[in-house]
């Protein structure tokens, strides 16, 4: 029977770090574009750029206080299972959960790595495909 619960716990354990994988990326890669996606339908439908920011604030802004919220959840719920559970003694010390020590959790690594990550993405995408974006003109061709 205890094999059976620590199973469970090692499963949901790595099921709440996942979930709070999946949220970062989110935070950090879905947010922002969609948000501009969304800005860009807006502008061109309104043929302004004054709504299509108001709604891109205003998404934004729901979207990071939901999926912060989301991650404070999951972070608890981790910590929670991590303290009261045999799960503690046997996990790698660098995801385990912020304790009364003060060490570093797993929600602190996941967003970090993860904001790491989007940033690295990002860069390899600006210089191999987007470009500056700046096109200087030819005269005299």
């Amino acid at each position: 029977m205890a094999e059976k619960r620590g199973l469970f716990v090692q499963l949901y354990s790595s099921l709440l770090v996942l979930g709070m994988v999946v949220c970062s990326l989110m935070l950090w890669v879905a947010v922002p574009l969609g948000t501009l996606w969304i800005g860009s339908q807006v502008q061109a439908a309104a043929d302004s750029i004054g709504p299509a920011l108001l709604v891109m604030a205003a998404i934004a802004t729901l979207s990071i206080g939901l999926i912060v919220n989301i991650l404070g959840r999951i972070n608890s719920r981790y910590l929670n299972l991590r303290e009261t559970s045999k799960f503690a003694a046997r996990q790698v010390p660098s995801i385990r959960g912020v304790t009364k020590s003060g060490k570093i959790g797993a929600i602190e690594i996941i967003m970090v790595s993860t904001a790491v990550a989007a940033i690295i993405v990002f860069m390899i995408w600006f210089i191999t495909f987007g470009g500056s974006g700046s096109v200087v003109p030819e005269f005299g061709a």
